[in-house]
């Protein structure tokens, strides 16, 4: 799993980030080996939460295009339900 973590690294950011995933990979593991459980755990869910943190800004960034798609699917699909014969009418 870690090499091809240090793989995906490789394509966008060149050969120089694979080796600083793997010093940062050993370092994690190292210092995870010896902490206690309930600070692993604890870390673990600070990182997760942390991890989620873009999506609803992404979404309040691109809450515009949403309101706008959403709407002209809807209105759509009142058209085509209806069926009605003159596109004008929509």
């Amino acid at each position: 799993m870690e090499l091809l973590l240090g793989k995906i690294h490789q394509v966008p950011i060149g050969e120089k980030a694979v080796m600083s995933y793997r010093i940062d990979f050993v370092i994690w593991a190292g210092f995870g080996a010896v902490m206690e459980l309930a600070l692993v755990w604890t870390l673990a869910d600070i990182f997760n939460k942390l991890m989620a943190l873009p999506n609803p800004i992404g979404f309040l960034a691109l809450s515009p295009i949403i309101v706008s798609e959403i709407g002209f699917l809807l209105w759509e699909d009142i058209c085509v339900s209806a069926m009605l014969t003159d596109i004008s009418q929509c």
